[in-house]
């Protein structure tokens, strides 16, 4: 109960952010994987959750997921570009899991009235920590693959 107040205050700042989102869907490719994805997202905030499998031996056995929350600058409309953290964790079933949190920094071009957004993401994940035996190689380059691009559309 130390920290209740901040506590508090930080989910309603988080919360007041996604009154007036939209919702979306999407698919990205990066270098390791390739992902379908759904988030929220207004003119200053996005916040999404992506699940990728290995794009070299596609299985549900090795998976990941990521979300992301950026604060997005609207200056060059209809280009966006947004700033924020980043968590990605990949699993091999029964062996264990690596997890990775950081910064990740978005570029996004928005179509006007197809309501579609093409995006290309970095991603710099400096605090990685792992669980389990030796999980496998293709989870831990999934988990520290830096960059990705797709599509989503808005609804």
């Amino acid at each position: 109960m130390k920290h209740a107040r901040t506590t508090l205050v930080i989910i309603l700042l988080l919360g007041s952010f996604s009154l007036w989102a939209r919702p979306y869907a999407g698919v990205s490719q990066s270098l390791m994987s390739t992902g379908v994805e759904v988030g929220m997202l207004s003119r200053t905030f996005e916040q999404n959750l992506a699940l990728s499998l290995p794009t070299t031996q596609p299985s549900f056995k090795t998976p990941s997921v990521e979300t992301t929350m950026l604060y997005r600058l609207a200056h060059l409309s209809p280009v966006m570009i947004g700033l924020g953290l980043k968590a990605r964790i990949g699993w091999e079933s029964d062996v264990g899991y690596e997890l990775g949190l950081g910064f990740a920094l978005s570029l996004s071009y928005e179509f006007l009235f197809s309501r579609g957004i093409v995006f290309v993401e970095g991603s710099y994940l400096p605090w990685i920590t792992a669980q389990g035996t030796a999980v496998d190689r293709v989870v831990q380059d999934m988990v520290r693959q830096y960059v990705r691009f797709g599509y989503r559309h808005v609804f």
